[in-house]
Formats: C-alpha cells, sequence, structure tokens
C-alpha cells in the first residue's frame, strides 16, 4: 500500500506565528502589573473626575451634532476616540481601574505586533524583503524583525504610557498609526492599490484619537522616498501622500478649535528658573536640543526615568547637553540623507518624523515626557535590528548573546519602574529624587504625602514648590497647606490659608473649609455666610445640605427645606439630605408635604434599584 503524500508546512509561515505570539505575550507580561495600579497623574481629571467617561449617557452627547460639530470644553474632548474607548471601558468594566490598565496593556501587545510586521517590510539586505512576491519573508529576516518588536515591547520608556491609564491617547493613536504603515507597506509591496484606502482610514483615526498622528504623511513620505523613490513620481501615489495632507490638515484644524493651545505659556517648570525658551536665541536652542539630547540618551540607555524632569537652561550661551544634542541631530540628518543601508535610512527618518510634534520647535509646557517617545520608539527599533543584524554577521554568536542580554536589561528595567505607578507615593518620590528643584514634582509629591497622612511631609514639600516657584499653582498650594494644619488642628494655620486664598484666589474649596472650621467652633452664622458665597461659585448638593443643617438648628426650619430640597434635586440619592428634608416639614405640621416628599423618595429610589432608607424617629 502507497504512503499518502503529507501536506508541507512552510516554517517561514509557522517562524511568523510563532513570533506574534511570543511577541505579544512578551508586551502584556512585562506590564501586568499595572492590573494592581490605582489612579495617578492626568487619570485624576481625564477619567475619574470626567463626567463624559465615566457615564454613559454623557459620553453619547459628545455625538451629537451640537457638540461633535462645535468647540466644547470636555476634558480629552479634541481627542474623541480616546474618550470613547475610555468611556467603553466604563461600561465594560464597572468603573474599575484595571479596567482602563488592562485595555492599555492589550494595546500595547497590539502595536508591538504591528511594529514586528513593518520591520518585516523594511529590514533585509536591500532595506525590502526579497520574496515579498511569495508573500513569504526569509527566517533571517522574520528573526530580526522578532527583535525589533521586542526592543518596542519590552523598553522601559514604554513604562508610562502603559501604567497611567489617561495616557490611552498616545497607545491608541500609536495602533493606527503603526496600523497606517503597515497597511502603506502591503499595499506598495504587495502591489494591492485598495490597501491605500486602508492606511488613509487608520490615519484619520488616529488624527481623532491623538493629534501627533498629523505626521503620518511625512513617514510615509520617508518610506517612499527610501524604498520607492521611481514610484514616486507616479500620480497615484503624489495623490495617496497629498490625501494625506489634507487629512491631517483638516483634523488639525477641528483638533485646534477645542483646545486652548498658546505658543508661549508663563511657566515652564520643567526648565530651572522657569526660564522661557521663547525668551532669546540661546534658550530657545537649548531647549530644543537638550531636550532632544535627552530623549535620544533615554531610548539608548534607558535609566533614571521619571513622569518629571528638568533642564538646565540659558538664554546667554549653548549649554553642554544642547551641543551634545546639536551634534547628534546633525550626525543623524547626515545618515539619513547619505547612508546607503536603507533601513537605517527608514527607521531614522520614521524616528525623526514621529519626533516632529515633541521637539519643542513650537515649545511644550512638559518639555521631555517619556510618552513622547512611544511612536519615536519604533524607528529606533527598527535601526537596533539592523544594527543588530550588521554586528551577528561580523561578530556570529556573540551578537546573538548581546541581544539577549539587551532585552533582559529592557524587560527589567520595564517590570521594575512600572512598580513606581502602583500608587502616588513611590511615582511622586522617584520625580522629585530626578528632578528636585522642579516645582511640579515637589508639588505632587507633598499631595502624595497627603495621601498616606504624612502632614508634615506634605508641608515641607509644598513650601518647597512655592518657594522653587513663586508663580506655580499658588492657589492649589495654599489650598493644600490649608487641609495639612487643619488636618493637624492647627486651625488657626489653616484659617489663615484659607482666608488668604479667599482674598487673592476666591474658589470653593476655600469658602468650604473654612466654614468646616467655624462649624466646629459652633459659630453658625459665619458658616452660613461661607456656605453662601460657595454655592454662588458652584452650587452642589452638600454644600445646600449643611445650609440647611445651619438654619434647621437656629430653628428656621423653612428655610432649611428649600435647602434640603435643593440638596436632593442635585443628588437624588442623598439619603441624609432626604431625611432633613422630610423632618423639617414635618416640625413645620405639614404633614402633607410630609407625605409628598417620603413618597418621591420612594419612587425615586425603587425606580433607581436604590435601598429605600427609614427616617430616623429619633430625628422627628
Amino acid at each position: 500500500m502507497g504512503s499518502e503524500s503529507r501536506p508541507r508546512i512552510d516554517k517561514r509561515n509557522v517562524s511568523v506565528i510563532a513570533a506574534v505570539l511570543v511577541i505579544f505575550a512578551s508586551a502584556v507580561f512585562s506590564h501586568i502589573g499595572s492590573l494592581k495600579n490605582g489612579w495617578v497623574m492626568d487619570d485624576f481629571a481625564v477619567i475619574a473626575g470626567n463626567e463624559y467617561v465615566r457615564e454613559w449617557d454623557s459620553f453619547k452627547m459628545l455625538l451629537t451634532k451640537d457638540y461633535f460639530l462645535m468647540p466644547f470644553p470636555v476634558k480629552t474632548g479634541a481627542r474623541p476616540l480616546t474618550l470613547a474607548s475610555l468611556a467603553l471601558d466604563t461600561a465594560l468594566h464597572k468603573g474599575k481601574e484595571y479596567g482602563y490598565h488592562l485595555t492599555n496593556i492589550l494595546l500595547h501587545g497590539l502595536n508591538s505586533v504591528l511594529v514586528f510586521f513593518v520591520a518585516l517590510f523594511v529590514l533585509g539586505k536591500r532595506g525590502v524583503l526579497n520574496s515579498l512576491e511569495t508573500r513569504n519573508p526569509r527566517l533571517e529576516t522574520v528573526a530580526y524583525a522578532f527583535f525589533a518588536a521586542l526592543v518596542f515591547a519590552l523598553h522601559p520608556i514604554t513604562a508610562e504610557p502603559v501604567n497611567v491609564a489617561s495616557f490611552r491617547g498616545d497607545l491608541l493613536s500609536g495602533f493606527f498609526y503603526i496600523g497606517a504603515v503597515v497597511f502603506m507597506a502591503a499595499a506598495a509591496e504587495l502591489r494591492m492599490p485598495a490597501l491605500y484606502a486602508g492606511s488613509l482610514g487608520f490615519f484619520a483615526l488616529g488624527m481623532l484619537t491623538k493629534e501627533t498622528a498629523v505626521t503620518f504623511p511625512l513617514a510615509a513620505l520617508v518610506y517612499f522616498s527610501v524604498f520607492k523613490r521611481e514610484e514616486l513620481k507616479t500620480g497615484f501615489l503624489r495623490v495617496f501622500i497629498i490625501a494625506g495632507f489634507i487629512i491631517a490638515l483638516s483634523i488639525f484644524l477641528f483638533w485646534s478649535e477645542r483646545v486652548s493651545y498658546r505658543l508661549h505659556n508663563v511657566l515652564y517648570l520643567a526648565i530651572v528658573g522657569g526660564v522661557s525658551p521663547l525668551s532669546g536665541a540661546w534658550a530657545y536652542f537649548n531647549t530644543v536640543f537638550a531636550s532632544f539630547w535627552h530623549n535620544a540618551l533615554a531610548l539608548v540607555l534607558p535609566a533614571g526615568l521619571s513622569v518629571e524632569y528638568q533642564f538646565a537652561i540659558s538664554r546667554d550661551a549653548p549649554v553642554p547637553g544642547a551641543i551634545s544634542g546639536f551634534m547628534v541631530f546633525a550626525a543623524l540628518i547626515f545618515v539619513l540623507f547619505m547612508a546607503r543601508n536603507k533601513t537605517i535610512r527608514f527607521g531614522l527618518g520614521f524616528l525623526v518624523a514621529a519626533y516632529l510634534p515633541f521637539s519643542n520647535l513650537i515649545p511644550l509646557t512638559n518639555v521631555a515626557c517619556d510618552r513622547y517617545m512611544y511612536l519615536p520608539l519604533v524607528g529606533f527599533s527598527i535601526i537596533a535590528a539592523e544594527l543588530l543584524r550588521l554586528f551577528v554577521k561580523k561578530n556570529g554568536i556573540a551578537g546573538m548573546g548581546a541581544a539577549v542580554l539587551v532585552l533582559s536589561l529592557f524587560a527589567s528595567g520595564t517590570v521594575s519602574y512600572g512598580k513606581n505607578f502602583r500608587k502616588m507615593y513611590p511615582l511622586y518620590l522617584n520625580a522629585a529624587r530626578v528632578s528636585p528643584e522642579n516645582p511640579k514634582a515637589r508639588y505632587n509629591l507633598g499631595l502624595a504625602y497627603m495621601g498616606n497622612g504624612d502632614y508634615r511631609a506634605a508641608l515641607k514639600e509644598f513650601n518647597a514648590a512655592e518657594t522653587l516657584s513663586p508663580l506655580f499653582n499658588k492657589s492649589d498650594i495654599w489650598l493644600s497647606m490649608a487641609e495639612c494644619h487643619g488636618k493637624l488642628g492647627e486651625t488657626g494655620k489653616a484659617k489663615e490659608y484659607y482666608v488668604r486664598l479667599i482674598r487673592t484666589y476666591p474658589r470653593k474649596e476655600a469658602y468650604n473649609g473654612l466654614a468646616d472650621i467655624f462649624w466646629k467652633e459652633k459659630k453658625t452664622a459665619q458658616v452660613v455666610a461661607l456656605l453662601e458665597e460657595s454655592v454662588k461659585i458652584l452650587p452642589d448638593p452638600f454644600s445646600y445640605n449643611n445650609l440647611g443643617a445651619c438654619h434647621a438648628k437656629y430653628g428656621n426650619f423653612g428655610k432649611a427645606a428649600v435647602y434640603f430640597e435643593k440638596a436632593v434635586n442635585l443628588k437624588p440619592d442623598y439619603v441624609e439630605a432626604w431625611c432633613s428634608l422630610i423632618n423639617s416639614h414635618e416640625r413645620l405640621g405639614d404633614n402633607k408635604k410630609v407625605q409628598q416628599e417620603t413618597d418621591r423618595m420612594a419612587t425615586l429610589f425603587l425606580a433607581n434599584g436604590w435601598s429605600l432608607p427609614e427616617v430616623p424617629a429619633d430625628e422627628r
């Protein structure tokens, strides 16, 4: 009996599938610790305190023409897809922190896989795959593309965007940006023009996720200039590039209508002394190239990473970091235009294009942040893979050992640094250590100490922040200092800061804080006056409830009932205010109103599935 022939499995296809699985798993597991993270940094404003993220019905309002086509003051409102993804996490995970972090981890895993496919298209002796026509990349190319993707997946600089839930925009725009490159390269190399539409579509989605995706047309131009220079002369590719620039301009204008962005800020906290980059030619030169030098070092030697950095900038002469940055940048531009190795040229071109929004050519308030380097890391990873190929070619097995060592160090650094993001205290302690003269770092460390109940240490940090920059966030610093003194029982000091705030920066929290002190001192008249000023700034149920309690204390139950009713109207599940409202009407002898309010409370609570309270008999 003749043996049946078995179909042969192409090892190259198996290697691609295996590489994809390992890359995704490596990216996920190197950041899996972030599932234990709480809220840090921008999470409080962008997620925890953003009703358009926390409430699905509020988010749906953004899709109406009155909101979507008009400017609106919504946190991250100029990035509607980022907002949508966070709102979806709220719906899927009931607002639990781990849900937002899980999505970030998975997105980073997908992005790492996309980097693998970008690398497949550009790695090799001629800069493109030798066997693309058969759609089966050589095993050597798969191996180096695998290394490039692992560099991206495991690099410690990815810890910040992955570990901070509110930095979703960097990951999601990265997905669309890198995906657009994959579609574009596939269309060009596989002769499938229809994929260009997919590339433009992904780019448009990336722009609606984060405006820094605007540089994709430049990345596309780099690709075709390096690998397809002759084809760039064809009308079809010109239309593709022009369409990319049109999309970029259109969506950028959409973004600019929704963001209050100034080309010049009063304070640059990441610069010692708050020196403005636009205060002189050397100040501008130093800011641009010192930040470039810092970011280049962070890619090559990712040690000493932090969420806050600090730069010593001079208005009178170039500083050493800026000189180093200028020399490195000049060398990279020379290599970009003169090198024969197409892979390195593409990697450098991609890195420069993706870096432009963060280059401080238009000065940024945060001069440097790790998350800014998330997309430029793609270009760096491709360069690293090509350099590894050249090194292995000359040194054999020693090169592979070096690759394993680099990846191991990156993975270890990512896991270790990622632990800082669990809570505010270790994160800002590290930031203050790296940038001790940055007032923002010191202020945030003070907040972290407050969260830990160490109010003396918090006061020390707030004082340091105020001394370093008298113009920085003064109202927040004074408010925090008032709260610390209050917690320490130093009511005199607390009053001093609250009064200073009310006179200089009138804000609701100052009126409420001072009212709390006077309440404990049984100075009800002062409490009423302060709370009435508080609700003029912003009505809230708790202030109305406290006003009602003050009037009830004086036996003025009619006025008390007015304030209690305002409280429950703003917060229908406010049990204490409901009970006080019903008791006030009972003290007035208005049994009809008692029954009406009791029935209204019961109807609301039952309709919403809330536990129906009983009005305490001892309050009647």
